[in-house]
């Protein structure tokens, strides 16, 4: 009975020894990148304004008072009889977003629509810097502008979500770390990034063991960019569930046979 159950042993241990080569898939990243190696770095890609995006635009000058009309404001101004304004007490709302739309404008005070679709957030700062002068409103103008509402969405092997980024520069790794622990069934030598961009959705994919995917095109991520972390081809195909299945079936057998055995020993000593 004993060698018996011993064999039974061996075997349901040789079971779990390959559903954890089946699950178990080291993850080894830059698997490269050598130690004090210098390697160039590639130049930072700038977010382009798409329709949907959102922006903060701030007006500033010497003159507070002037720069009142281009901002959207909480509080009240006086004017008096010589035609001089003066605010009373005012703040910006910093709440406000000026959405893209379909057509790639923004409605801007005083300037009326602006198209800024395809230009970077430096770029719009400029240009509303430019227009002001050019109608005479202002004369020193300082315009700030934030992106808003940078999103990413995450699906696969980490969970689905979508993540919004308080700034407009985030890269693959930063992502990564954001979302958290990628488990040992996903396959981190091919994560698919989905960039939607001038009407054309392309798909790219990245490998984390290698240097390489700091030279991706997809490395400095765009607002609305899809992540597939894939499951490698044990859960793909099914194997691990499989294997699994029957190793956990062998052990409760397993289980069935060690209770029969020392219920068995307790009986006849008890005797």
């Amino acid at each position: 009975m004993i060698k018996s159950f011993f064999k039974l042993a061996i075997i349901a241990l040789c079971l779990f020894s390959v559903a954890s080569c089946a699950s178990q898939k080291h993850l080894t990243y830059l698997r490269d990148l050598e130690y004090g190696v210098p390697y160039e770095v590639q130049p930072m890609q700038e977010i382009r304004l798409q329709p949907g995006d959102q922006l903060s635009i701030n007006v500033s000058c010497k003159q507070p008072e002037l720069a009142i009309p281009f901002n959207i404001m909480n509080g009240s101004v006086s004017l008096d009889a010589a035609g001089s304004t003066t605010a009373t007490s005012f703040a910006r709302d910093d709440d406000f977003r000026y959405t893209v739309d379909q057509e790639g404008c923004i409605n801007f005070p005083l300037l009326g629509s602006l198209m800024i679709q395809g230009m970077t957030v430096a770029e719009v700062e400029d240009f509303v810097e430019r227009r002001i002068k050019e109608e005479s409103y202002i004369s020193d103008p300082i315009v700030t502008a934030t992106f808003k509402n940078f999103q990413i969405t995450v699906i696969g092997m980490t969970g689905t979500g979508n993540y919004t980024v308080e700034k407009d520069r985030l890269n693959l790794i930063e992502a990564l770390a954001m979302i958290g622990d990628i488990p040992n069934t996903a396959l981190i030598d091919d994560v698919m990034v989905i960039r939607t961009q001038d009407g054309f959705r392309t798909a790219y994919s990245v490998n984390l063991q290698t240097k390489d995917l700091f030279d991706s095109p997809v490395y400095y991520l765009q607002q609305n960019d899809v992540i597939y972390i894939k499951p490698n081809k044990y859960v793909s195909d099914g194997r691990f569930e499989r294997v699994w299945t029957l190793s956990s079936n062998v052990f409760s057998f397993m289980n069935l046979i060690s209770n029969i055995f020392i219920w068995r020993y307790l009986f006849r000593n008890s005797r």
